[in-house]
């Protein structure tokens, strides 16, 4: 496990590592982990695995996480907000004591900008800071809605329709739901990760 960014800001705290094990290995370092006959990929185990370790190094001792009904994660005994979000090896986690958060890393691929017209608005691609390529504007936005969607998960939302970026360089802004998330980024030739909340940055 090599931990490549973390944070702590208006009592966000988050932590992004990336992970060469295998799951073997990390469940040799953690409390046992019940992953239920649907987990059966290597992949998927190294997830799961890899989210444990940084929530165990947030809260500063083992935690048992479990999972709403609509899928979002929290942690036994803690009021607050957790988000988690992982992309090939890299596995991102984000807790908050009273506000909801959300985080999203994504390998820096060209993916994004090959889907960009699903989920970006032109005025996204125009406002968007004029020293980022068109790979990374279509990046960023993608991150920052889904870590904007974390924060208030509903049916049936449109990345397209239902949400507005607006841009300050590394500080974003995602109008959603009649709310404002208000989230930063940090790009690098690897990764981009995007995290935030509600009330958070303002």
């Amino acid at each position: 496990m090599e931990i490549i960014a973390q944070g702590q800001t208006n009592q966000l705290r988050y932590l992004v590592a990336k992970f060469d094990e295998d799951a073997a290995t990390l469940e040799a370092l953690v409390q046992p982990v019940g992953f239920g006959e649907e987990v059966r990929s290597e992949a998927r185990k190294v997830e799961i695995l890899g989210a444990q370790l940084l929530l165990n190094h947030l809260f500063g001792h083992e935690v048992q996480r479990s999972h709403h009904p609509d899928g979002a994660p929290f942690v036994e005994g803690f009021d607050g907000y957790v988000s988690v979000s992982h992309s090939k090896r890299y596995i991102a986690v984000a807790i908050h004591p009273t506000q909801p958060v959300g985080i999203d890393i994504e390998v820096n691929t060209d993916r994004a900008q090959r889907l960009r017209e699903r989920f970006m608005k032109p005025t996204e691609l125009t406002d968007a800071p004029a020293s980022w390529q068109m790979r990374e504007k279509a990046l960023v936005t993608w991150c920052a809605k889904e870590a904007a969607y974390k924060c208030m998960p509903r049916p049936a939302v449109d990345f397209l329709t239902d949400m507005q970026v607006t841009y300050d360089n590394d500080l974003l802004s995602v109008t959603y739901d009649r709310q404002i998330v208000r989230l930063m980024c940090q790009i690098t030739p690897d990764w981009c990760l995007v995290v935030g909340g509600i009330g958070l940055f303002s």
